[in-house]
């Protein structure tokens, strides 16, 4: 099943297969996504805000908490490069 993702500001939407990493569905929206660990959850440089679908992405596993504490990240955000999406979502970023 696709799901729809929301990029904004950016205006850009994309229909992804259930189950895709938001660093994924960026990328193919053609939107660049911060990372300095190759997407591995260690950086945390990958924050996004979910604005609406919260229900429709993957939960919290201890170790993006861990990654965005040793970071210092706003733990209202959530790591691109460890979130799936499973529902229609709408998600910002400050570089886009």
């Amino acid at each position: 099943m696709d799901v729809e993702v929301n990029f904004q500001p950016a205006g850009k939407r994309v229909r992804v297969p259930s189950g895709t990493l938001i660093l994924d569905a960026a990328r193919r929206a053609g939107l660049p996504v911060a990372s300095a660990c190759g997407a591995n959850g260690l950086c945390a440089r990958c924050g996004v805000r979910i604005l609406a679908g919260r229900e429709s992405v993957s939960a919290e596993t201890p170790d993006e908490v861990e990654a965005k504490q040793v970071n210092r990240i706003d733990s209202s955000q959530r790591l691109a490069c460890m979130v799936t999406v499973c529902g229609d979502v709408q998600i910002t970023a400050s570089y886009w």
